[in-house]
């Protein structure tokens, strides 16, 4: 029963009688729940989701499947879900291919090719799978995709296969609308293909074996990405030996300065050779995030990764985090939180710490005006190792930082920088700080002992500042150590 206009019962509306545009926005309620979940796309997908709707009755089951665009309805095949019965069934809706977990048998292949002759339905397809189910997955992705927008290629023994040749027929009838395109590293790729088949590109991923692909310079794949108009983000993971290979140069032995990307992401994973040859001359203005870790960190390359940072405008905070293989420095261009997960540019740094003061250093300017400051570790159960990675030189890195107000420290990183605070030390280091936040992991069974360790180290430090006038506050902030940081 349902309120009439005058406050009174209508027993004449029914859940049975609503209108349509009534039933799809309960129906767009009901889907916005699952958002919530990291894999909404397949909860939503799935007997959890809109499958419930269509089994109440007849005209749930219309109203919903004529409004699956609006309500993101999509058959999605999984290995656990084949779903071949319903392929013809319900015709209409989008046809989205996850097989990117467990290996996939004969009758999973079948109902694969079943599920991709559907050719003006398939949305989007994940495939993982060993070297002779890959190639029979290659074999009919040939023809026409008029709404394919998203394709994953993997080989689920990357490690072990030899180089994979996309056919020459493989999308051969275009797919106009192909927005992501990830290759595995066994995919042996040809630019030339690529540029025929997927030009409306917005994310690129390419896993390259150098091996596989010795032809493949890093200046022809610049001239290919400059193709790729309408190109957002791109990563890139090399793999294999690092020869030094040569950076343009003009006639004069200036580097060659190349039209800009207008990439907003750039990802790179590999040798920093390669590296060093693709980033020489390169310009990408429009930066806004990146991740960039190379094999072995030269100080060459360390002043190439400067020249990424140096793109973008103001850096607003700066995260340290002191991992067990490598070092994570990352920057925080706008006003996010100072222990934001979502990191805007990330640098993975390997041997000799001193390399980051290079990185520092050649970022003076940007550094000067940072607010936000976090030195941390990944975990309770990491512990910096000096006499393993070498000492950092904390007096010559904080000493850079003269606008910072807030710091946000690890307990067990304090023992450490204590010996380059005042006194005792330079009066004027970190003349701004405000504010010192010591980060308490919530589960740690030893979160007492280090926050009075932690308050003891400190304690010189914060009475010279209250003697001069400049107090700084110390504070606990408290976080899960499950957090991604």
């Amino acid at each position: 029963m349902f309120q009439n206009n005058v406050g009174g019962s209508s027993p004449q509306l029914t859940i049975d009688n609503l209108p349509a545009e009534v039933l799809l926005e309960i129906f767009d309620l009901y889907r916005q729940h699952f958002k919530y979940f990291s894999n909404y796309k397949v909860f939503w997908n799935s007997k959890y989701g809109w499958f419930r709707l269509t089994h109440v009755c007849r005209r749930w089951r219309q109203i919903l499947l004529l409004s699956h665009s609006r309500l993101d309805v999509e058959l999605v095949l999984t290995l656990d879900r084949p779903m071949k019965a319903v392929l013809k069934r319900l015709s209409p809706l989008p046809i989205v291919i996850h097989y990117d977990k467990g290996a996939p048998t004969s009758s999973d292949m079948n109902y694969l090719i079943t599920a991709i002759r559907c050719r003006d339905r398939v949305r989007g397809i994940t495939f993982r799978g060993e070297a002779a189910r890959l190639e029979k997955f290659l074999r009919v992705m040939t023809g026409f995709f008029p709404v394919l927008e998203r394709l994953e290629i993997h080989d689920s023994n990357d490690s072990e296969s030899g180089p994979l040749v996309l056919p020459s027929r493989f999308l051969r009838g275009s797919a106009p609308n192909l927005r992501i395109l990830k290759l595995g590293p066994t995919c042996q790729v040809s630019l030339s293909h690529l540029s025929s088949i997927a030009t409306s590109l917005v994310e690129l991923s390419l896993s390259l074996k150098i091996e596989f692909h010795s032809s493949l310079s890093p200046t022809s794949l610049i001239a290919y990405l400059q193709g790729l108009h309408r190109l957002c983000r791109f990563q890139l993971y090399v793999e294999g030996f690092n020869d030094p290979i040569d950076v343009p140069t003009d006639s004069t032995g200036t580097e060659i300065v190349v039209r800009p990307l207008k990439l907003t992401g750039f990802h790179y994973f590999g040798p920093e050779g390669f590296f060093e040859a693709f980033v020489a001359g390169l310009a990408i203005p429009l930066l806004q995030d990146t991740c960039i870790r190379v094999t072995h960190t030269t100080p060459m390359v360390a002043l190439r990764l400067s020249r990424f940072i140096n793109q973008v405008g103001k850096i607003s905070a700066i995260q340290l985090i002191l991992k067990d293989i490598f070092f994570r420095l990352s920057f925080l261009p706008h006003s996010q939180p100072l222990d934001a997960p979502q990191r805007a540019f990330i640098l993975d740094l390997e041997d000799d710490p001193r390399l980051i003061m290079k990185i520092i250093g050649a970022l003076s300017a940007k550094v000067s005006t940072v607010e936000g400051l976090l030195l941390t570790l990944p975990s309770r159960h990491v512990d910096y190792d000096e006499r393993r990675r070498g000492p950092i030189p904390w007096s010559s890195f904080l000493s850079l930082f003269i606008s910072v107000k807030i710091l946000q420290l690890h307990p067990r990183l304090v023992s450490g920088i204590k010996y380059t605070l005042p006194p005792g030390h330079d009066p004027e280091l970190l003349p701004a700080l405000e504010k010192i936040e010591l980060r308490w992991e919530l589960c740690s069974v030893t979160a007492q002992v280090e926050r009075v360790s932690a308050w003891k180290a400190l304690e010189p430090f914060v009475a010279s500042r209250k003697q001069a006038g400049r107090p700084v506050d110390v504070s606990w902030k408290e976080f899960y150590p499950n957090r991604k940081t």
